[in-house]
């Protein structure tokens, strides 16, 4: 069996919904004459191709990917919108949280963007939602996701502090600010160091942490580079793919995310 036909199989059985990792294989070993390496190889290039999104034992498709793939999977966006609401994190109850380790900030920041989505979409129109990050990376750095996050945004308002402005951060605000977006620079309300990103969405809040090391260099080559181009960006792919230890934090706590809001109000 081929590698393209091989993750043809994985792409159809997991049309469906989600799966664990041991149910994918022994699904496709059921219907193919296949080795469980050769499984695991056609995984590796759906999530390098960023077609699946995988943590721990549970794979599924990339939202991202099946909103590309528009009228021909309208049907599997339909059947992810509804599947994966009650796992992992939607549920958790008033005061919980889980937290999530990745491997690279690639992986971070695709599982982060659909767990952002995924929680937005249960909210009412009008309530705001809060982002206070060191650095506006997204934009250059994953202009796809960036792309498909501001196209699910619909009509909410999206309030953006940026915590540690650099000159290429600047150049970003304006865009965000063609985007509609509300933008405060250079203050720190919640005191964050440069390597932590907060989303507050309603009642759930989420708590990122990137990577010391691969950090660092990110925001020395951001200090290098004041300026974007294509040249410039060829580094940036390297460093998403950077092992190191990122984690995200999801915590379902309505006191918490009231009074964090409450801060940041005054800043808009």
């Amino acid at each position: 069996m081929s590698n393209i036909t091989l993750e043809k199989s994985i792409i159809s059985i997991l049309e469906n919904g989600p799966l664990k990792k041991s149910e994918l294989i022994a699904s496709i070993r059921k219907k193919n004459s296949v080795s469980v390496q050769g499984i695991y190889k056609a995984l590796r290039t759906l999530k390098i191709k960023e077609i699946i999104t995988a943590h721990e034992k549970n794979i599924g498709l990339s939202l991202w990917w099946i909103d590309n793939e528009l009228e021909r999977i309208h049907c599997i966006t339909r059947a992810y919108s509804s599947k994966t609401r009650p796992s992992l994190f939607l549920n958790l109850r008033s005061g919980e949280y889980i937290k999530l380790r990745f491997r690279t900030l690639r992986e971070l920041e695709l599982y982060w963007t659909q767990t952002f989505l995924m929680i937005e979409d249960d909210l009412p129109l009008s309530t705001p939602a809060y982002s206070v990050i060191p650095h506006d990376w997204f934009y250059y750095a994953r202009p796809e996701t960036d792309t498909f996050w501001l196209k699910r945004q619909k009509k909410r308002i999206q309030r953006l502090i940026v915590t540690h402005p650099l000159s290429i951060d600047r150049q970003i605000l304006k865009i965000r600010i063609q985007q509609k977006m509300e933008v405060f620079f250079n203050e720190n309300p919640l005191k964050q160091s440069e390597i932590d990103y907060k989303n507050i969405l309603g009642e759930f809040i989420l708590e990122i942490r990137l990577d010391d090391k691969i950090n660092t260099l990110f925001v020395d080559w951001m200090k290098e580079h004041p300026d974007i181009n294509k040249e410039n960006l060829l580094i940036i792919s390297k460093l998403l793919d950077t092992r190191g230890t990122f984690t995200m934090k999801i915590i379902h706590s309505p006191k918490k995310s009231a009074k964090i809001i409450s801060r940041l109000k005054k800043y808009f």
